[in-house]
C-alpha cells in the first residue's frame, strides 16, 4: 500500500508531515510466524479490518515508533549539548523559550510512543480494532487516520462532548 493512499484522509498539513515522516521510515523484516498466526482471525468484511489491513497497520505503527525513537535520540542529544554563553538577556530568553518548546514537543512524542506501544500490544493480543468502551469494531477509515485509536467514532464523540462540558466554567 502506498503511504499516500492511506494518508489521503488527513488534512493537508498533517498529510504532508505524515508523508515526510513515512518517507524517512525504514522497512522492517517480514512478520514472524507468531504475527502471521495472530493475523489469521477473521473480522467482518466491508469497512472493518481484514487480516492484511491489521498487518499493514502493525507495520505502520512499528515504523512510526522507530521513527519517533530515532527522532527522540536526536532531540535528546540537542537538548543536552553544552549551551554557549549567550551575549545578552534577550538571547538567553529566546534560547530558553526554544528549549521549553522542544521539551513540550518531546513530551508529546513520548506520550504518542506509549500509545503506539499499547496499540502494538493490542494487535499481538488480538484485541486491536475493538472499542474499549462499547466493544464494537472500530472502522478501518478511523484506524487509518488514527492507528492508536481505542474508541469507535461514536464513543469518542460522546467522550469529547462530556469533556467539553467539564471545561465550561
Amino acid at each position: 500500500m502506498d503511504p499516500g493512499e492511506s494518508l489521503s484522509i488527513l488534512p493537508g498539513a498533517h498529510r504532508g508531515l505524515a508523508l515526510a515522516l513515512a518517507a524517512t521510515m525504514v522497512r522492517l523484516p517480514k512478520a514472524s510466524s507468531k504475527e502471521k498466526n495472530m493475523a489469521e482471525f477473521q473480522l467482518p468484511p466491508d469497512e472493518y479490518l481484514s487480516a492484511q489491513e491489521i498487518s499493514d497497520l502493525h507495520l505502520r505503527l512499528q515504523e512510526l515508533l522507530d521513527g519517533l525513537v530515532d527522532q527522540a535520540k536526536g532531540n535528546l542529544q540537542a537538548l543536552t549539548d553544552v549551551r554557549d554563553t549567550d551575549a545578552d538577556a534577550l538571547d538567553m530568553a529566546v534560547n530558553e523559550s526554544n528549549r521549553d518548546f522542544s521539551l513540550r514537543l518531546a513530551d508529546r512524542e513520548r506520550r504518542l510512543m506509549v500509545k503506539i506501544r499499547a496499540a502494538i500490544q493490542r494487535i499481538q493480543q488480538g484485541e486491536y480494532g475493538a472499542c474499549e468502551s462499547c466493544g464494537a469494531e472500530i472502522t478501518c477509515k478511523r484506524l487509518l487516520a488514527r492507528p492508536v485509536a481505542t474508541l469507535c467514532i461514536d464513543c469518542k464523540t460522546q467522550a469529547e462532548r462530556l469533556e467539553g462540558r467539564r471545561r465550561v466554567f
